[in-house]
């Protein structure tokens, strides 16, 4: 007896622990942006809030105060606006500001016959998770501390971060000359 095709059948040779599993798993959509969070060259706990925004699971302040947890639902960095997923990372006026001024960087950086490296793919995709992982720290200090840092110090912060982890990117996948002309092209544009 097994389970083939969607039914269970009589012959002993249809069942295999991997028809046995899928029975018991169900048919789940998959997900085309896991790849967006998931990568050596992401630092892990960037790739873990990147996932939990992609979940939009994170509990901010729209949702606690739906909870009546939080007397505010408002935006704790800008005041603005009530504090969502959407607004927090991609709509807030200090969350455009540090994106506008990154954008800038690494178009900067990257000019020329860089533009067509495969690799600045994943350098593009390792500035938006530590970007949204600095962005939910600011957000958490602020919440703390009642003090919001200027988006250019922020931005600081998040080239230091990437520009190390390329660096250490680099030195394993890379050989040494183009590593070295990357890195320092990011570098010099800080």
């Amino acid at each position: 007896m097994g389970y083939v095709g969607g039914q269970w059948t009589l012959d002993v040779n249809g069942y295999t622990v991997k028809t046995g599993y899928q029975l018991l798993q169900g048919q789940h959509p998959s997900l085309q942006w896991y790849k967006e969070v998931w990568d050596s060259w992401f630092v892990p706990k960037h790739s873990i809030i990147g996932w939990m925004i992609k979940q939009e699971a994170l509990n901010l302040r729209d949702k606690l105060h739906r909870l009546n947890i939080c007397g505010s639902s408002m935006c704790v960095i800008c005041e603005k606006e009530p504090e969502t997923h959407q607004h927090l990372f991609a709509q807030c006026e200090y969350s455009r500001t540090v994106g506008f001024i990154l954008d800038d960087w690494l178009c900067n950086a990257f000019t020329g016959n860089v533009q067509d490296m495969p690799i600045l793919k994943s350098i593009r995709r390792l500035v938006q998770l530590t970007t949204w992982y600095t962005l939910w720290m600011e957000r958490n200090s602020c919440r703390l501390d009642l003090v919001v840092r200027r988006p250019e110090r922020l931005v600081k912060d998040i080239q230091r971060i990437v520009c190390m982890r390329v660096k250490m990117m680099l030195k394993e996948q890379c050989p040494a000359s183009i590593e070295y002309s990357i890195w320092l092209r990011m570098r010099d544009t800080i």
